[in-house]
């Protein structure tokens, strides 16, 4: 029997260097936190391709770690509408096809709309990776 797991995940994209943070949260059958986590990329021509990004991380996430069926929350609308109808976008083409990918080692995914509010943590995340990105490094010696 497999058990419907949750993720939430966002992107925080900086318009004038092109990075971004990404963040995500899964949730297992019981809503029990169960993995978190946040990395970056340098270079991405829009929020749309961050948000995208970031769904790929937390689909790549629960195939890690096994998860079969997934619900992934994200408060991009215009992303969940692409995923849920697997339209297409020039400036996604590779990375929906990823997501497609990834998704179909599941045995069931499902994208769902969320407000903006119901994705804190994962917001927090994101401008989290987006400041390690943005921040000089320190140098310690």
């Amino acid at each position: 029997m497999s058990y419907m797991w949750s993720a939430i995940s966002d992107a925080a994209w900086d318009h004038t260097t092109g990075n971004c943070g990404l963040g995500w949260q899964l949730r297992d059958s019981e809503n029990s936190m169960a993995e978190f986590s946040s990395s970056h990329r340098r270079s991405v021509p829009s929020a749309l391709v961050a948000e995208a990004l970031a769904v790929k991380a937390t689909i790549t996430a629960a195939v890690s770690s096994q998860v079969s069926s997934l619900t992934i929350n994200s408060d991009s609308k215009n992303l969940i509408l692409l995923l849920k109808t697997q339209g297409q976008d020039v400036a996604l083409r590779g990375v929906l096809h990823d997501i497609h990918v990834l998704a179909s080692s599941l045995a069931s995914i499902s994208y769902v709309f969320v407000p903006r509010l119901a994705n804190v943590q994962a917001d927090l995340l994101a401008k989290a990776a987006l400041v390690s990105i943005s921040s000089p490094a320190t140098i310690v010696e």
